[in-house]
């Protein structure tokens, strides 16, 4: 969901954030209107699924066909964190799920409702700013 502000602003809508309900169920996931269902977060019941000894399990495929895995122990966390500069954006028209009009955001401090509170740090992690590490080898 993406949502343009007359300031110049665009800001898309989280799926894990606090502030709007947008259907996600236990999984942190939901159907698509299409009918296939997706995730948009770790799901501990599919992790525990096909958990091994190894810290990694082995839960699925990205789109672009890279593998995707649950650290058990958390030891490959994100290098994103919330942005510390003040937000802008004025008189939000919205559209979709969300379906809001003349929100102000400006001078709000980020709080992860939207992608663009997010910033990556290289510093912050051993995963890169597509949340990915080589693994034996592998992008992952």
């Amino acid at each position: 969901m993406t949502v343009t502000y007359e300031s110049g602003e665009t800001y898309r809508a989280e799926a894990l954030q606090g502030v709007y309900d947008l259907g996600l169920d236990f999984n942190n996931a939901h159907v698509q209107p299409t009918g296939e269902y997706h995730y948009h977060g770790a799901s501990r019941l599919l992790a525990d699924a096909y958990a091994t000894d190894d810290d990694l399990a082995h839960v699925g495929y990205a789109a672009d066909g890279c593998l995707m895995y649950y650290s058990n122990s958390g030891a490959y966390e994100s290098g994103f964190e919330l942005s510390t500069e003040s937000r802008a954006g004025t008189a939000c028209a919205g559209s979709g799920a969300l379906r809001f009009t003349h929100v102000e955001v400006g001078g709000t401090t980020p709080d992860g409702t939207f992608t663009s509170n997010w910033v990556w740090s290289d510093a912050a992690s051993d995963l890169d700013s597509c949340n990915g590490v080589r693994i034996d080898g592998t992008y992952a």
